[in-house]
């Protein structure tokens, strides 16, 4: 997390001037060589080597990957093409945790991971740049090129596409304007950036990473028998759950179900609190069962993805790099600080405490 932090802040000033799809090259490449290393090391030291490397990838990816998405997508779907992002995430979680029920050793989970990231390389390879950055370089016949293949050759849609695309660099203030590029400290720039800053604070305050991070430790505490089934369930669940959000991002908005999902995500925390209280036996179970159900359900639908999804609407072509670096950094941020903390308040507070504190962080993001 650390080094995805500090190298996402570093790479956010190039990713305009490489375009999506060469920064998604270098962090393919960076994720080989990472688990590789991993997959071979001898010690801690080649360990921690190859977890910076890989943090290096995932820093950038964090970057480019949601705007990449977005962009390539059409506008009345560009909702359920950037939830891709998620579903993928669910899925390497699932594989992971499965992998690690199954008692896999680090070295062949290394192995594997290194074996996706030379497929997922290949596919960058041959995936198109996105239409708004060729038009950003005044490469107008590449990015209709591209509209052409992305769109099955409907002329009409493609000109919707490539007015909407000069629309959005048009309609800009001229006193934001410096040199034809949108100033970065604008108040027009500046509302967005602080805007998402806020909606990743409380994407973190679901304490989603905390929870998965010690998921068969914490599911033990608040009474949970078989833990580790607990959290392949939970994976799987995100998954299902995440295919729904790609459904509804586009119809319903993105707002209201950030809203409605917020407060169905302190509920859930509620619920695991309550379990916290109540002695262990029959009377547990259904608790356990509804909280952790209405947990993955609405973390899934909403605050997995649509945060990312918004990355990839919010800012100007040119300031989008600097501006997503620093939502990225403050996500960042604030899952260290959650995944750190959670034992340290755990021992001061106790599991039930910190669930009733998260629960009433999420009121505020509703």
């Amino acid at each position: 997390a650390l080094v995805a932090f500090v190298w996402g802040l570093i790479f956010g000033r190039f990713v305009n001037v490489l375009g999506k799809k060469h920064s998604l090259l270098i962090s393919s490449i960076l994720y080989f060589v990472g688990y590789t290393v991993m997959a071979y090391t001898r010690n801690y030291y080649q360990l921690f080597i190859g977890r910076g490397i890989t943090g290096m990838g995932l820093g950038i990816t964090c970057l480019t990957l949601s705007p990449y998405i977005a962009e390539i997508a059409p506008t009345k779907h560009r909702g359920k093409f950037a939830s891709i992002m998620q579903v993928q995430v669910q899925v390497g979680m699932l594989v992971i945790n499965f992998l690690g029920v199954s008692g896999v050793r680090l070295r062949w989970n290394a192995s594997i991971t290194s074996g996706i990231a030379l497929l997922n390389l290949f596919f960058i390879v041959i995936a198109p740049e996105t239409p708004r950055w060729l038009l950003s370089k005044n490469r107008h016949y590449e990015a209709e090129k591209v509209l052409e293949a992305l769109m099955e050759d409907d002329p009409d849609l493609i000109k919707d596409e490539i007015e909407v695309l000069h629309r959005s660099r048009m309609d800009l203030p001229n006193e934001n304007m410096s040199d034809g590029k949108v100033r970065f400290w604008s108040k027009q720039n500046l509302k967005p950036v602080i805007i998402m800053c806020f909606i990743m604070i409380f994407q973190q305050l679901t304490a989603i990473n905390a929870i998965m991070a010690d998921s068969n430790r914490i599911f033990l505490d608040i009474g949970f028998e078989r833990p580790r089934i607990c959290s392949v369930s939970m994976c799987a669940g995100f998954l299902v759950f995440t295919f729904g959000s790609a459904a509804l991002t586009d119809k319903a908005g993105r707002k209201i179900l950030l809203v409605v999902f917020a407060a169905g995500i302190s509920l859930a925390l509620g619920l695991f609190a309550l379990a916290g209280f109540i002695s262990r036996g029959h009377h547990l179970a259904p608790v356990l069962t509804i909280a952790l159900a209405l947990y993955v359900f609405a973390f899934a639908m909403a605050w997995g993805s649509i945060p990312w999804v918004l990355c990839g609407e919010m800012f100007a072509l040119e300031n989008q790099g600097r501006a997503i670096a620093i939502v990225s950094a403050v996500n960042w941020t604030f899952n260290f600080l959650t995944t750190f903390s959670w034992s340290y308040l755990k021992v001061v507070m106790g599991t039930k405490y910190v669930f009733i504190m998260y629960s009433v962080g999420m009121v505020g993001g509703a």
